[in-house]
């Protein structure tokens, strides 16, 4: 699955394709230089601010639940996001610290327990949640009530944590998520019986808000397009497994 995540996906998809046109151009072909161009085109755009923060924000969700429905919550759930090899097991990645960081304000304006799922990575010598529990516990001096260390996916992350949660008798929970992984991650938790209230990590990028030095290449801007991808089909596929 990680092989063809890095193929379908920027920049695996784009150097394929530059591969290809190598060929053809090679043999003269007009429509390999033609495609040659169009990959060109495609690897710059992708790579601009422009347009990933325009995919990004076509697929993110814009929530930040009201106050009364934060205190309706009895849970709070922080879903796994990247994390970092260390001589220690691990450390949370930017994506998941950013995560954690907002479960901990939450959990100190409306004292919440907090459930961490994520699980063990091959890159990793301990769970995920292990590591989010540590950096909770010692950098934002919060406690974790659950630990869920076994799902590898969203949707394994929604299901797993319902169950956890639905054993203490909690039937509703605020779910912690990037705002562009929103959309996806509410899709999996459709599938229990778990009430869950979307909290989105980052606002959508603010619509023109951009100016002409978002239009060069950057590395920012081919990872806003990565993810908008990735959860675009991610959520196709979540549909077409429904």
């Amino acid at each position: 699955m990680d092989l063809v995540k890095s193929l379908i996906l920027p920049p695996g998809v784009l150097v394929l394709l530059l591969v290809l046109c190598w060929f053809l151009t090679a043999k003269g072909s007009r429509p390999g230089r033609l495609l040659l161009a169009g990959v060109i085109l495609m690897f710059w755009a992708l790579s601009s601010p422009l347009m990933g923060g325009t995919l990004l924000r076509a697929v993110s969700v814009d929530a930040q639940p009201s106050k009364d429905k934060l205190r309706s919550a009895a849970a709070i759930i922080v879903l796994g996001g990247t994390f970092d090899a260390a001589e220690d097991g691990g450390v949370p990645g930017a994506l998941t610290l950013e995560r954690l960081a907002k479960a901990a304000t939450l959990h100190r304006a409306h004292d919440l327990p907090i459930l961490v799922t994520a699980g063990q990575l091959k890159h990793m010598t301990e769970p995920g949640a292990a590591i989010m529990e540590r950096s909770l516990r010692e950098v934002f001096g919060v406690p974790v009530r659950w630990q869920e260390a076994s799902a590898m996916n969203t949707r394994e992350n929604a299901l797993e944590a319902a169950k956890t949660l639905q054993n203490a008798e909690i039937s509703r929970a605020l779910v912690v998520t990037h705002s562009w992984h929103l959309r996806r991650a509410m899709l999996a938790f459709e599938t229990t019986q778990l009430e869950v209230i979307p909290v989105g990590v980052h606002p959508m990028p603010p619509a023109g808000a951009f100016g002409w030095r978002d239009i060069l290449p950057t590395l920012a801007g081919l990872e806003a397009s990565y993810y908008a991808l990735y959860e675009t089909l991610g959520f196709i596929w979540y549909r077409i497994r429904r």
